[in-house]
C-alpha cells in the first residue's frame, strides 16, 4: 500500500527516537510544575514532521546505495513501491511544513533548531558518509539536535543544562554506532559508504574509537549534576549503569568486536536508564 510505503520512508524508529529525545528535553527544561500539554503536543508535531522529512529526504538521496545493501533492499524507493519524484515532493513537504509549524506554533528558536536538524543531516552528514570516516561524529551532532529543539520549545532559550543533555546524546551515539556499524560492515562496504568499520578490516581502529568514546560517554554522563540539571539520584544511577556499560564496551573493544551486536542493544538500555533517572530526579 502507498500509505505504508510513505510511512516507511520516514524511518519511523529514528523519528520516534527524535520524538522521545525532544519530549524528554522539553520536560527537563520546563520551569513550572504543570506542563503545558498543548505546547508539548505542538512541539512533538513539529519534531515529527522535521524528523520524518529529513529521513525521507535521506532515503531519496541514498536510494542507489540502499539498493546495494541487504538490510535496505526492501525500502520503498529500492523496491519500487514509490516513485522517486513523489518521494522527493513528500519529503520536501514534510520538512518545510515542520519548520513552518514550529515557527508559527512553538517559537522561532525551536524552528531554527528544526532547520539545523535538516541541514546537519542532509547537507553535512549524508554527503560525508561517502567521503570520510569522520561522518559518524557529524551524524552524532544531527542525532542530538532534537535535545535543543525540545529545550528551546519549553524555554525559548538554551543554557548549560541543555548543553549537558545534548553532550550525553552526542557521545552516546558514537560507541552505539561503532558497534552497530561493525555488525553491518559488509553492507556498508557494498554500499560504498566510508564508515570506519567498512575500511578497517582488522577492526583495530574501530575498537580504539569504541573504547575512547565509551570512556568519554561515561565522563559526560556526570555533566547534568555539574550543571544543576540533576541531583544525587541521577548521579548514583549514572555511576552504576555507566560502569556496567563501560566495562562491557571495553571488553568488546578488546576482543575484536565479537559482542558488537549485544553492545548495541546494551547501549540502548543504558541510554534509557540515564533518561529515566533524569526524569525521576526532577519529580
Amino acid at each position: 500500500m502507498k500509505l505504508t510505503a510513505y510511512w516507511e520512508l520516514t524511518k519511523p524508529r529514528l523519528t520516534f527516537m527524535a520524538l522521545v529525545t525532544a519530549m524528554t528535553a522539553f520536560y527537563l527544561a520546563w520551569p513550572k510544575a504543570a506542563i503545558d500539554w498543548i505546547l508539548l503536543m505542538r512541539t512533538m508535531m513539529g519534531t515529527a514532521l522535521v524528523g520524518g522529512g529529513a529521513n525521507a529526504f535521506n532515503q531519496y538521496l541514498e536510494r542507489t546505495e540502499d539498493s546495494k545493501m541487504a538490510r535496505t533492499q526492501h525500502r520503498p524507493l529500492v523496491s519500487g513501491a514509490l516513485n522517486p519524484l513523489h518521494a522527493l515532493a513528500f519529503s520536501g513537504s514534510l520538512s518545510v511544513a515542520g519548520v513552518l509549524y514550529l515557527f508559527l506554533k512553538v517559537g522561532g528558536l525551536a524552528a531554527i533548531m528544526g532547520f539545523l536538524v535538516l541541514v546537519s543531516y542532509l547537507l553535512i552528514y549524508t554527503p560525508l558518509k561517502k567521503k570520510t570516516t569522520l561522518n559518524t561524529y557529524a551524524g552524532a551532532v544531527s542525532g542530538a539536535l532534537p535535545v535543543f529543539l525540545g529545550w528551546s520549545a519549553a524555554l525559548n532559550s538554551l543554557n548549560w543544562s541543555a548543553v549537558s543533555f545534548f553532550a550525553i546524546l552526542f557521545m552516546w551515539q558514537l560507541p552505539h554506532f561503532f558497534a552497530i556499524s561493525w555488525v553491518y560492515r559488509e553492507d556498508y562496504r557494498r554500499g560504498g559508504f566510508c564508515m570506519l568499520a567498512a575500511v578497517d578490516p582488522s577492526g583495530k581502529k574501530v575498537c580504539a574509537h569504541l573504547c575512547m568514546t565509551a570512556v568519554l560517554l561515561f565522563l559526560t554522563s556526570f555533566t547534568p549534576t555539574l550543571t544543576g540539571l540533576a541531583g544525587s539520584l541521577y548521579f548514583s544511577a549514572a555511576v552504576i549503569s555507566g560502569l556496567f556499560f563501560l566495562a562491557f564496551a571495553l571488553y568488546t573493544g578488546t576482543h575484536k568486536m565479537q559482542y558488537a551486536k549485544e553492545l548495541g542493544a546494551a547501549s540502548i538500555i543504558y541510554l534509557c536508564t540515564l533518561n529515566i533517572f533524569l526524569i525521576f530526579d526532577k519529580i
